[in-house]
């Protein structure tokens, strides 16, 4: 349930974004989201300044940057290509993951059916998708890719995944 939660609040965040992209700008409304992210951060976890070591301040750091890099290329992606089509896009890469580590032929059923609904989605027939959009959307799930083999290296399987539900649960706003 908490994971339904936090989807559905990242994903009427992006659709509010959307809305400011033409005012503000991606780098804008990459700012926001991140900003939004950072004070809701704070006032949930209020984290105590003095717990933070060096170590525990770099992989901040780290995280951080992965997180700004994700957004700015998924804010790219959504000035030029539409919401829908960029999360299927996202989507993607933990999809692949799956059907590289699920065992028996249903493994490959849902992922065929994902790639027919991206390609519907996408309608790369019609030439209405703009590829650098497609390319911003893939480059941003590598970024995300990247952030998750981070956090399960520092974290380990077990922590990782608490780690990410948890986060998954506090970013609301981002």
């Amino acid at each position: 349930m908490m994971a339904m939660g936090a989807m559905l609040c990242v994903q009427v965040g992006l659709a509010i974004a959307v809305t400011l992209i033409d005012r503000i700008g991606v780098e804008g409304a990459a700012w926001l989201r991140l900003a939004w992210a950072g004070v809701l951060m704070l006032v949930i976890v209020r984290p105590r300044i003095a717990a933070f070591t060096w170590a525990t301040f770099r992989v901040c750091v780290v995280l951080g940057v992965v997180t700004a890099t994700v957004t700015l290329l998924f804010m790219a992606a959504l000035g030029r290509i539409p919401l829908g089509t960029a999360s299927a896009l996202e989507f993607l890469g933990p999809l692949g993951v799956a059907v590289a580590h699920g065992k028996g032929t249903h493994r490959v059923v849902w992922p065929g059916l994902a790639a027919v609904g991206v390609v519907l989605l996408t309608q790369p027939w019609g030439g209405a998708v703009d590829p650098v959009g497609v390319l911003y959307a893939l480059g941003a799930e590598d970024a995300a890719q990247i952030g998750r083999g981070f956090v399960q290296s520092v974290f380990g399987d077990s922590g990782a995944a608490v780690f990410l539900r948890f986060i998954g649960g506090q970013l609301v706003g981002g």
